[in-house]
């Protein structure tokens, strides 16, 4: 549905293109030394407020949250997630945390289940849960890749664009070719990341295109006025938060705490009684 009423904005829009400039806007080079200090809060909504989501690097530790209650379908077998912590007027639930070489998955604000790399590895290991999803939960998302190290993304142009004469954006293009088993590029990922008239990140929208019919195609804005078929996956991050600092409460474990073994395909499991493996203690701050 989205994507119906996303190509339908813009056809209607009228993308102004004025002068180009060559050179990359500088605000992207801020964005990756933020991600190069491995100290990071990234917090956005896709898809026109269908999924938020808020993601916390804090050195080699991740942590993955639901914003304003938004279920994980991954868990939906367990109780809801409930636990939430403020930040502003946004509420962030606990999902998914990458911590000390041990991965947790959150099934109340005081309730977890925790997997150890050898846990991890381990054959018996309970695939309702889905584990093996766990990591590609807390890494950021790919669309972020141009300031993240991604050489395959590379920068195109960059333009000042006006939509129905509202906005004058700031708008950087890259592009990725997506290419087959023989290495052959059957497809091209765009990249538009737009700036606001502060130079802060305001939004990154992505469309690939198939070149299966029109090898020589060049996907433009502008060109997207009339959705073409062989124009698709279309995406929009629209970012609330791209920034360095964050609530060091967001990082710690609640006091209370209970975390628990994962299933192995044992007696626990059988009788629904995972072994209680650690309480938090005093140690950890009440959020």
């Amino acid at each position: 549905m989205f994507k119906k009423i996303l190509a339908g904005a813009l056809a209607t829009s009228l993308l102004v293109p004025l002068p180009v400039a060559a050179a990359e806007n500088v605000k992207a080079e801020e964005l990756r030394e933020i991600v190069k200090s491995n100290h990071c809060y990234i917090e956005y909504e896709l898809n026109r407020k269908e999924d938020k989501r808020a993601l916390i690097i804090d050195g080699e530790n991740r942590k993955s949250f639901d914003c304003e209650g938004r279920r994980s379908a991954t868990l939906l077998r367990f109780i809801p997630i409930v636990g939430m912590f403020a930040k502003g007027s946004l509420k962030l639930m606990p999902e998914v945390y990458y911590d000390s070489n041990n991965y947790y998955q959150f099934l109340t604000k005081k309730k977890a289940l925790c997997a150890t790399p050898e846990n991890m590895e381990d054959p018996y290991l309970n695939p309702n849960q889905e584990w093996d999803k766990v990591p590609l939960r807390i890494e950021m998302p790919e669309e972020f890749g141009m300031f993240a190290g991604n050489t395959e993304i590379e920068f195109v142009e960059s333009v000042h664009r006006k939509t129905k004469g509202k906005k004058n954006n700031l708008v950087d293009k890259y592009v990725k070719n997506i290419r087959n088993v023989n290495g052959e590029t059957i497809a091209k990922k765009y990249y538009f990341v737009y700036y606001d008239k502060k130079n802060e990140l305001e939004q990154i929208l992505t469309m690939i295109l198939d070149l299966n019919e029109n090898p020589e195609k060049v996907l433009d804005l502008d060109e997207n006025k009339k959705p073409e078929k062989q124009t698709y996956d279309i995406q929009c991050f629209k970012i609330n938060e791209f920034t360095s600092e964050f609530p060091e409460k967001l990082i710690r474990l609640k006091k209370g705490c209970k975390i628990y073994a994962p299933g192995l395909g044992d007696m626990n499991e059988l009788l629904e009684m995972p072994p209680l493996l650690e309480v938090v203690g005093k140690e950890g701050e009440d959020e």
